[in-house]
């Protein structure tokens, strides 16, 4: 009795989310789940030792349902979608936390944006540019740069740019998160390192920064790890609709 009224007040332990995934995600690239659980790095828990041999959709069901490894699911996302629907979750991403972001951030959303609508080689650089305009500590900057580094119709394909497309959505989603909130006002300030004299030191890029984005591990059905999922829901739920076309 007790517990039901202390939920009707909103008392007592929050509940976890559920994430319902589709048995079909028909939008996602043509790759095993064996070969995404090693790019994530993402391992399986005890009780489902067979987690390589199962669905896509089953890998994300345990890792969000069972797991509640927010960053393992939204990195195991990242590298089954196509780079441009990758850079579509990304934008979303940003865009659900724009009002926090500053001027270059949005602006880096509108080139990733306008790049999606018409992917050239002229989109492409002008999305390279605006990501290095607004940085890489937000995530409008890393979906702008997500998209420059897509291959396009008219254009040469970046080197390394299929492999570093995922880590970009990534970060752009897992900064979205961090700003989600309501505690959170705005966007911290970044500021980058200052140039080394000899240039020994080379300043991070943003790929690297993004995939340095760091969550803490906490155990399942915690209060931080519940607290972790809610905030993660609707960047997630966007990613699986993508995936679910």
């Amino acid at each position: 009795m007790f517990g039901t009224l202390a939920k009707a007040f909103g008392l007592g332990a929050p509940e976890a989310p559920v994430f319902k995934v589709p048995a079909a995600l028909p939008k996602l690239r043509a790759v095993t789940t064996q070969e995404l659980m090693e790019k994530a790095g993402v391992t399986a828990p005890v009780d489902v030792p067979d987690l390589a041999r199962k669905s896509v959709s089953e890998l994300l069901s345990v890792l969000l349902n069972q797991q509640q490894d927010m960053l393992g699911a939204t990195k195991t996302l990242a590298q089954a979608l196509p780079p441009k629907t990758g850079v579509k979750w990304a934008a979303d991403s940003a865009r659900a936390v724009e009002a926090k972001l500053p001027p270059e951030q949005k602006e880096a959303i509108r080139a990733a944006d306008a790049f999606l609508e018409h992917p050239t080689a002229a989109n492409r650089e002008t999305a390279a540019k605006a990501s290095e305009k607004a940085g890489p500590a937000g995530p409008g900057g890393l979906a702008a740069q997500a998209a420059s580094l897509c291959d396009v119709p008219d254009g040469p394909p970046i080197p390394g740019g299929a492999t570093l497309v995922p880590t970009c959505v990534t970060g752009a989603v897992v900064l979205a998160a961090s700003l989600s909130p309501p505690s959170v006002t705005k966007m911290p300030e970044f500021k980058a390192p200052a140039a080394p004299a000899l240039g020994a030191v080379k300043i991070p890029s943003a790929p690297a920064l993004a995939a340095s984005v760091p969550l803490p591990v906490v155990p399942p059905n915690s209060p931080a790890a519940i607290k972790n999922a809610q905030t993660f829901k609707p960047l997630l739920d966007r990613g699986i609709e993508l995936a679910s076309g």
